[in-house]
């Protein structure tokens, strides 16, 4: 019998008795702490298993055809959008020959514009002008028919051969002096289908008149006779047959009414020899001199009375002068060469001829109290804007004012035009084909027509067709 063998297990000893069996183990070491790596991953059982690091998922990408769309489509709208800010004008205008301007300047039948006031003008030849003002706004289009009224052929309207006539800017009547200047008539459109015209005498036969000059709202007249003297009468009676006759010394050249028709302004010959312009109010009962004519070299002046009261235009030996009636001064405008002239309604711009061009300057008075600080102006005018050229002969035309700062109407024996004041454009409304001498000529006051006197002594009318 074996002798069994006690044996003593120790943690060094690598033998361990299980049952019978004798199992052997693999040697260990002791690791003392100072030399453990602290680099090296402790796996603190047998399950642990080192982290695997972190892999950011990867999507698959897609494209959005559907946000390209969107802007895109947004694109195309901010674009049509930016084109379209500009208003846009479409005229479609009868004569299409007619000539178009926007604000003065040709433009064509379509044009894109800026927002705000414009105003647009279609002419030919032949035709009355259409001008109007319009107000654009941003993205608008703006379209319209424009068909221009026809000028109509003339026709004869008074029954007596004529010396002069004048315009009632109130009552659309118009008064002619018979060729032998003894009796005045009164002319008048009735408002029948006909068109008839009126015509009656509203004078009894009188001395020979030289010339008429009615005041403004056409209540008085003064006659100037071909003796020299010179009257007044009050058309507010039905006629002047039982009416009283008012006399004036005759020493009186030139006469003309204030706009308003409260004074009179003339050039007098006084009886000591002076010759000069005084201003009267309608009775005559108060008479101011305020200016020598002769002292300034202006004998036989030519004058023209602002619509303001405050201001008298004075040609005076081919030089054109400004006389500001507040102050009592007198300053030039243009020398040499200047034949007529006129103050517009607005008061300010004056447009006369000089050397048979039609020019244009805008003015305003330096008062008492004012320092004259702009080395341009001239006395007491102060020069807004200078003196343009229409680029307009007038050489041996007559200029006629419209009732406005834009038009005018000038006449010679071919023609009578239109011309734009602003621009110098110029539009033939008549052309004279019968060979007719026209001598003086008016417009109405709704600018329906136009109405001569020929050299013949005859009046004609020349309307505009609706």
């Amino acid at each position: 019998m074996q002798k069994e063998e006690k044996h003593t297990n120790r943690l060094s000893d690598p033998i361990v008795t299980h049952k019978d069996k004798i199992i052997k183990m693999p040697e260990t070491k002791t690791i003392r702490d100072d030399t453990i790596d602290l680099n090296v991953h402790r796996i603190k059982s047998l399950t642990d298993k080192p982290k695997k690091p972190l892999v950011p998922i990867r999507y698959k990408r897609k494209t959005n055809y559907l946000v390209i769309a969107v802007l895109f489509t947004l694109s195309i709208i901010a674009l049509i959008a930016i084109l379209n800010y500009q208003p846009k004008i479409n005229l479609i205008v009868t004569p299409e020959a007619s000539k178009i301007r926007l604000d003065g300047k040709k433009i064509n039948p379509e044009h894109k514009t800026s927002a705000g006031k414009h105003i647009i003008t279609v002419s030919h030849e032949g035709y009355k002008t259409y001008e109007k003002t319009v107000t654009l706004k941003p993205w608008q289009k703006y379209r319209e028919e424009i068909a221009l009224v026809a000028i109509g052929q003339p026709r004869l309207i008074s029954q007596k051969d004529a010396l002069s006539i004048s315009v009632d800017q109130n009552e659309n009547r118009y008064f002619y002096l018979r060729s032998d200047g003894k009796v005045i008539y009164m002319v008048r459109q009735l408002a029948d289908s006909q068109k008839t015209i009126e015509e009656r005498a509203i004078t009894p036969e009188l001395e020979p008149i030289e010339k008429v000059i009615f005041s403004p709202d056409f209540s008085l007249a003064i006659m100037k006779f071909k003796s020299g003297e010179i009257g007044v009468y009050d058309f507010n009676q039905y006629d002047l047959i039982n009416q009283e006759y008012t006399p004036w010394d005759k020493n009186i050249k030139e006469i003309i009414w204030r706009p308003d028709g409260e004074k009179l302004l003339y050039q007098k010959n006084t009886d000591s020899g002076d010759n000069a312009l005084f201003v009267n109010n309608r009775l005559r009962e108060k008479e101011e001199r305020i200016l020598d004519l002769r002292g300034e070299g202006l004998e036989n002046p030519q004058f023209f009375w602002s619509q303001d009261g405050k201001k008298v235009l004075i040609i005076g030996q081919t030089n054109l002068y400004l006389y500001a009636y507040t102050d009592k001064k007198l300053s030039y405008i243009a020398q040499e060469g200047v034949t007529s002239a006129q103050i517009m309604p607005d008061s300010s711009t004056i447009i006369f001829t000089q050397s048979g061009s039609l020019k244009r300057v805008k003015i305003d008075l330096i008062s008492a109290f004012e320092k004259n600080v702009n080395s341009e102006n001239i006395g007491r005018v102060n020069i807004l804007e200078e003196i343009s050229d229409l680029k307009v002969n007038l050489e041996s035309s007559r200029l006629v004012y419209l009732p406005s700062t834009t038009y005018a109407l000038y006449y010679d024996n071919l023609a009578i035009n239109k011309i734009n004041l602003l621009n110098g454009d110029v539009t033939t409304l008549y052309k004279n084909s019968n060979g007719q001498k026209i001598v003086d000529l008016i417009i109405d006051p709704a600018q329906k027509s136009v109405v001569y006197l020929t050299e013949e002594n005859k009046i004609y009318q020349i309307e505009y067709k609706n």
